[in-house]
């Protein structure tokens, strides 16, 4: 009752009947064959991308077969509801590995998503062996990202304030890459990256930026632009979009000026009022200024303006001391003028970069006193003569310290 061995049989068949005569016949090549050879199907990579763009565009399907009495041999590709997508026929005398490009028996390519391929192999013997690769996976969308800064400038030079700039991203779970490009007045990114930074599969929500190169040496003033490249396991890449920031270490500029040192606020027509004019050489756009004027003597603050942006290039003080500087030369109603005295203007104002600077216009002098002078003789009757005793007539004079006196005989 036991199983023969592998190899070529022969069947005869004899007889004899009671008559004595005699009859036989032979089946000769009579083949027993028990080999069931094992196979299996494998895969050089789980995932892959048939986009097109010659990158991991197909999948390598290995069949591992024993040729020796085989019939036949194919590759089905089925998706992970075990329905088939794909038969592949393969050359039962020669073996070899399949390309898979991702399209279905149509031509079309497989939507995305888990697939597996299952080998059927039948030999001579009429045993069908078969096996099933790992799953592969079918991904053509690209990584996505997306990247923004806090601030649109900053100024990296030690300051403590606005010293680095911090990058806000998000993005898939691939592997991605940073980079820094210098952005040129078109708004697109020109040359080559200036800093690369390689953070694999885990994006940190933020990097933060000082201004310096690969190198570690500071850039040059300018617009630069951050971007994340990126790219998944089925060789699909995509880009993040350009987060642009200004690099700004210019330091600030300006100058106060007025028209003129003393005046008079008497509403006489003449000096009656002080003109500032603010002058600013920076390039940087100012975020805010403010405008004081205090008193000299004790530094009290008299008067003041500020704002956001740049500050108004003429400013008009009538010694008003309670009221708004404004660029109008006219008197509000119930004005407090301030007292005679010297005072000064100082102009302060920020940068966007966080640069600061002052000017002042000081000995600034409100003079309302008017000018005064007392004059007296001994005498109001003299004699040109040479014979006289009084020959000329002396005049005294005193008067208030003026800047000028003009003296006349009529």
């Amino acid at each position: 009752g036991e199983i023969v061995a592998d190899g070529v049989y022969s069947y005869r068949i004899y007889s004899k009947d009671r008559a004595g005569n005699e009859g036989e016949a032979t089946m000769r090549g009579i083949i027993v064959d028990t080999n069931k050879p094992s196979v299996s199907l494998n895969i050089y990579r789980k995932f892959f991308s048939p986009n097109g763009d010659g990158i991991q565009d197909s999948i390598k399907l290995n069949p591992i077969v024993n040729t020796e009495a085989l019939v036949s041999c194919s590759v089905e590709v089925m998706n992970r509801q075990g329905k088939v997508v794909r038969n592949i026929k393969l050359d039962a005398r020669n073996i070899d590995a399949v390309l898979f490009d991702g399209k279905n028996d149509s031509g079309k390519v497989l939507e995305e998503g888990t697939y597996y391929g299952s080998l059927r192999a039948e030999y001579n013997n009429g045993y069908v062996a078969t096996a099933t690769s790992p799953y592969f996976i079918v991904d053509v969308t690209p990584p996505k990202a997306n990247v923004k800064s806090e601030v649109k400038l900053f100024s990296p030079d030690g300051d403590g304030k606005l010293d680095s700039v911090s990058f806000l991203q998000e993005g898939s779970a691939d592997s991605w890459k940073g980079k820094i490009f210098e952005i040129a007045s078109n708004g697109k990114k020109t040359g080559k990256e200036l800093i690369s930074i390689d953070f694999t599969s885990s994006l940190p929500k933020n990097i933060v930026w000082s201004g310096l190169d690969d190198a570690g040496v500071l850039l040059k003033d300018g617009r630069y632009g951050y971007m994340l490249e990126g790219v998944d396991e089925a060789g699909n890449r995509g880009v993040s979009n350009i987060a642009i920031v200004e690099l700004n270490t210019e330091k600030a500029d300006i100058i106060l000026q007025s028209d003129v040192n003393i005046f008079s606020p008497n509403n006489d027509g003449v000096k009656d009022f002080l003109t500032l004019f603010p002058i600013v050489r920076s390039k940087t756009p100012i975020e805010s200024y403010k405008l004081t004027i205090s008193n000299e003597g004790d530094g009290s603050i008299v008067n003041i303006k500020e704002g956001e942006g740049a500050p108004p290039t003429r400013v008009v003080w009538r010694a008003i001391g309670d009221g708004e500087l404004s660029e109008e030369s006219k008197v509000p109603a119930n004005a407090s003028y301030c007292k005679d005295g010297f005072y000064r203007a100082t102009l302060e104002v920020e940068l966007e970069n966080k640069q600061k600077a002052s000017s002042v216009v000081a000995n600034i002098e409100i003079d309302t006193t008017y000018p005064s002078i007392k004059l007296s003789s001994q005498y109001l009757l003299f004699s040109t003569n040479k014979e006289s005793r009084r020959s000329s007539i002396p005049i005294m004079q005193q008067s208030s310290n003026e800047e000028v006196w003009h003296g006349a005989i009529k």
